[in-house]
């Protein structure tokens, strides 16, 4: 497309001489996935509190880079399960199925509120 573009401009004269190609978008931007409630937030945003992975939306999917980082307790009660990160979606323990990976084990409280039971990520 940007190929096209070009050729065009450079076809056309655009006032009797071409300019340069608009340059290739910048790479997807690091985010941060809040465990607490799966939101997902530029890493250098002060929403960023508590524990999080850091990743990049890729399609649409959540694509970690990092293990579980940041401050806050982990999961002692609640409701076990896991956290598949690439859905973003919690899947209760119950459902008998296997978790789709990159995933975090962890528990959800009656508020909804996830909390990982390990800072390593299973993929």
């Amino acid at each position: 497309m940007v190929r096209l573009a070009w050729l065009l401009v450079w076809v056309s004269g655009c006032a009797g001489r071409a300019s340069a190609p608009p340059a290739a978008p910048a790479a997807t931007e690091f985010l941060c996935l809040l465990l607490a409630d799966l939101s997902v937030h530029p890493c250098d945003q002060a929403a960023v509190a508590g524990l999080h992975v850091r990743g990049r939306l890729l399609d649409g999917r959540f694509s970690p880079e990092s293990d579980v980082l940041g401050d806050g307790p982990l999961g002692e009660a609640g409701a076990p399960g896991w956290v598949e990160l690439g859905e973003r979606r919690f899947v209760g323990a119950q459902t008998g199925r296997p978790p789709f990976p990159p995933y975090l084990e962890g528990m959800i409280d009656a508020e909804g509120i996830f909390r990982p039971t390990s800072r390593a990520l299973r993929r």
